[in-house]
């Protein structure tokens, strides 16, 4: 039991790539439990999976130019330019939010796949699109974990900010702090947190970044401050959960994350259920 446990969890740490793969998993880990909770309760879930699409193009066309930061630059300018032309369709059209978001942002994920018909290199876009967190290359860590501090920072010194707009726009409009341009700026920062997400589980999966931590989260505690540590307590243990299976039995990375993800989540569940069912029964009792 030792020997299995030392050469699956000990041993694969003298290891520089697993080693990359582990700090890259905690750096995005909370990165996007944070802004998970903006995510699921802005309702911003449909936005979160369509941006997250709508990068695709950007990342084919950066892979094109050989240089530094192409494939976030390009992710990041194809990934605003859908939003904004979805906005325009809304603002110039009888369509509803949901379908105007639904064909721009499949369009741009078209338009990508076929660019992909041009790239040669294409089992890097492979891993765009499904994740390789155990083939991080050193180009690729060091712009996520600018990103990263770009978006603690952020969250860190916006945090009462980020707070009541999530939870009281009103009031946030009230205050005279500039709605409009703070939901601009906290587009940037899901745009950034998607692109820090890419490598780990791939533009295809996501989502489940941006959405199961605060939901795991919120069905234990109500408490904002329990729900983000909850979130990213639950994202670095599913992270490094899913790495550890996906080397020890030679899997996907990023499928093996959202597994473990989804598993907290039925847990979490089951919790929630039983708790409900204790207080209802204490309540009968009395």
């Amino acid at each position: 039991m030792f020997e299995f446990f030392y050469d699956n969890f000990i041993d694969p740490l003298n290891y520089e790539f697993y080693r990359v793969a582990i700090i890259t998993s905690i750096l995005v880990s909370f990165s996007t439990a944070i802004v998970s909770v903006v995510v699921v309760n802005k309702n911003w879930a449909m936005l979160g999976m369509g941006l997250s699409n709508s990068v695709f193009p950007g990342v084919v066309l950066g892979s094109l130019l050989h240089i530094p930061m192409a494939m976030t630059i390009g992710a990041f300018s194809t990934g605003l330019l859908c939003f904004y032309l979805t906005n325009f369709i809304l603002h110039n059209s009888r369509l509803k939010a949901d379908a105007a978001l639904g064909m721009c942002y499949s369009c741009f994920f078209a338009l990508g796949l076929l660019l992909l018909s041009f790239v040669k290199t294409e089992s890097h876009i492979t891993h765009i699109l499904f994740g390789n967190l155990l083939g991080v290359e050193e180009s690729d860590y060091y712009e996520l974990l600018v990103i990263s501090i770009i978006v603690l920072l952020f969250a860190i010194f916006k945090f009462r900010d980020i707070i009541l707009f999530t939870f009281d726009p009103l009031q946030f409009k009230i205050l005279g702090i500039g709605y409009k341009r703070f939901n601009n700026l906290m587009l940037v920062i899901l745009t950034l947190t998607i692109i820090a997400s890419l490598q780990a589980i791939g533009i295809l999966l996501t989502i489940s970044y941006l959405v199961l931590p605060a939901v795991t989260a919120q069905l234990i505690s109500k408490r904002l401050s329990r729900v983000i540590i909850l979130g990213i307590v639950t994202n670095l243990l599913s992270s490094y959960m899913g790495l550890s299976l996906s080397y020890i039995l030679n899997i996907a990375t990023g499928p093996t994350i959202v597994v473990m993800q989804t598993c907290f989540f039925l847990l979490a569940y089951i919790y929630r259920r039983l708790a409900n069912w204790h207080v209802r029964r204490r309540e009968i009792k009395n």
